[in-house]
């Protein structure tokens, strides 16, 4: 069993005010108005550690295969991606970085995540962007080019 760890962090949504800057020009994206952002106590097992267990050594920044990247695939299907999973990548180096504090999460605030912030489980990755804490994780995959979903 892996120890659980837990992470205080802000995610915020890059979309902040798109809505607004979509008056000046088309701007790609869900509309968001402002306050796309919260802040939380994440608990789970570090992405570093579960990395490990499958030979990816800690603070890695290439595989023996070639693999750069790391990319979370959601159960969410969304439009923006013609229907297909919603995905994002971090590089291999920051998720294989203990000191980085990604989380594959299942708790929030000291309860069970819920389903609305990404039941049963959600990666969390403090100190960018929130697209990249993926909710609804169905797989990870290690690849070789940063996701372009």
């Amino acid at each position: 069993m892996l120890p659980k760890y837990n992470v205080t962090a802000t995610l915020q949504c890059a979309g902040n005010k798109r809505t607004a800057m979509s008056k000046v020009r088309k701007v790609r994206g869900v509309g968001w108005d402002v306050s796309a952002l919260g802040n939380a106590t994440w608990g789970g097992a570090k992405l570093s550690d579960v990395l490990e267990l499958v030979g990816i050594h800690k603070l890695s920044s290439v595989t023996s295969l070639g693999g750069k990247h790391v990319e979370f695939v959601s159960v969410d299907r969304c439009k923006e991606e013609k229907g297909g999973p919603y995905k994002a990548s971090i590089p291999l180096k920051q998720a294989t970085d203990p000191d980085a504090d990604v989380l594959l999460a299942y708790e929030m605030n000291g309860e069970t995540i819920n389903r609305d912030h990404g039941y049963p489980l959600r990666v969390v990755v403090p100190g960018v962007i929130g697209a990249r804490s993926v909710k609804w994780l169905d797989s990870i995959n290690i690849i070789k080019e940063e996701c372009q979903v």
